[in-house]
């Protein structure tokens, strides 16, 4: 397998890698009657990621939409029930990185989800989460689609197919950043450590909240 880069353009992150607070899960591989083999897809784990926010127990009867633009309280009891407390929180104050007056940005392990507020009157709303650290076979940090930290860019041809958006900055530098929805905006996002194939997942995120390619 071709060696990984992360981008040039490195892209901040508040938390810590790691895999507090969920359940992992790997990828199985079995055989079937006629011998070959057929691969089953990861298990989601309490928190599924989308372009349009993340889903507290996915595909279950008791699953919840947690939208970009929700109130940020709630948002954040969601996710705080399904996760646990935060093990990392900026409290609200000022980010050059944001476009809001104030951002409060909470962490689990590689998860990060950012809240967004215009005053200290103003409620706040959920605008973007982040994800970094390791794999998602250890965190169980997927899309709906099982694209997560580790996916490689066959993964993501074969999730998104024709609307994938996959570039390659600098020819000196393998790395690259993909958009699975670049025509309608609600994607995912996120960096490549190479563009070929088997190039893997380093970031991904959603939501405009906050820039996260200075490129």
């Amino acid at each position: 397998m071709a060696s990984t880069t992360e981008p040039s353009e490195a892209v901040p992150s508040t938390t810590a890698g790691g895999d507090e607070g969920v359940d992992a899960d790997t990828s199985t591989v079995g055989s079937t009657s006629e011998g070959s083999t057929t691969t089953v897809a990861p298990r989601l784990g309490t928190v599924t990621l989308s372009g349009v926010g993340l889903t507290v127990d996915a595909t279950t009867d008791d699953e919840v939409l947690v939208g970009f633009g929700d109130d940020a309280n709630t948002a954040l009891e969601h996710v705080s029930m399904a996760l646990g407390e935060p093990i990392g929180d900026s409290g609200w104050g000022p980010d050059g990185a944001c476009t809001a007056a104030e951002v409060r940005r909470l962490g689990w392990g590689g998860l990060e989800i950012v809240l967004a507020r215009e005053s200290a009157d103003d409620p706040g709303r959920l605008v973007q989460w982040f994800l970094d650290g390791p794999d998602s076979t250890r965190t169980s940090w997927w899309t709906l689609e099982r694209i997560g930290i580790g996916s490689t860019v066959a993964d993501l041809r074969a999730a998104h197919g024709a609307a994938l958006s996959l570039e390659q900055p600098s020819d000196r530098d393998p790395a690259g950043w993909f958009d699975t929805e670049p025509v309608l905006g609600d994607g995912v996002l996120g960096a490549v450590g190479n563009t070929n194939e088997s190039g893997r997942v380093l970031i991904m995120w959603a939501g405009d909240g906050c820039r996260r390619r200075f490129s």
